[in-house]
């Protein structure tokens, strides 16, 4: 025997049935007389419900609840809606000065990093134009070091390590840098070492 409380006059009662829902048939007749058939106020379907039920089920109100917080968003926006653009690239063309503002403070931090690891190239020893100048990862590993910064752009956790960086990035410039990549098959995920003799036998020759 398991207590419940009734659904019309609110009275525990002993039930033997789980399904159970009133503590007397007199109390079933009266709830049901309450029910009525209404039409849901999110997609107008006919259910059977309660004088204070206005939906027909709880995805109905979940649906409501996400129509209105979509308008109040779109009540509160700064910036129309443009179609096939994300809200970062919407800010960004009514904003254009902040993202070369944002772009140059960028560029500085990659130049500190550059000139503290030396301002050269440490294949070729290039160092005539610093735009021609790029940061690599000495071992290869730059998604793994990008995941674990949770971030794209790793200068910008390095310029406040730089320590830390002697360890993990080199200064290449971009020819260098594209042959490292082409024979460590840095982009492919597949570094054969068959493929990297192969291109050393070609070199040679």
């Amino acid at each position: 025997m398991k207590k419940k409380k009734c659904l019309k006059c609110g009275k525990d009662f002993d039930c033997k049935s789980l399904k159970a829902k009133w503590c007397s048939s007199a109390c079933g007749r009266r709830y049901l007389e309450i029910l009525k058939i209404k039409n849901c106020l999110f997609c107008d379907k006919q259910f059977i419900g309660t004088q204070n039920k206005k939906y027909c089920s709880g995805q109905c109100v979940a649906n409501k609840r996400a129509d209105h917080l979509i308008k109040i968003q779109q009540a509160n926006r700064k910036y129309p809606k443009i179609e096939g653009l994300n809200r970062c690239q919407i800010y960004r063309r009514f904003n254009p000065d902040k993202g070369r503002e944002e772009l140059n403070r960028d560029n500085i931090k990659r130049v500190v990093i550059i000139q503290y690891l030396g301002g050269k190239c440490s294949k070729c020893g290039y160092n005539e134009d610093i735009r021609a100048l790029q940061l690599d990862h000495i071992d290869g590993d730059g998604f793994k070091d990008r995941k674990e910064k949770k971030t794209n752009k790793v200068y910008r956790y390095y310029v406040k390590n730089l320590e830390e960086s002697k360890k993990i990035l080199q200064v290449l410039c971009a020819n260098c840098h594209a042959i490292k990549s082409i024979e460590n098959r840095d982009h492919d995920g597949k570094k054969s070492k068959e493929y990297r003799e192969t291109l050393k036998h070609l070199h040679h020759k």
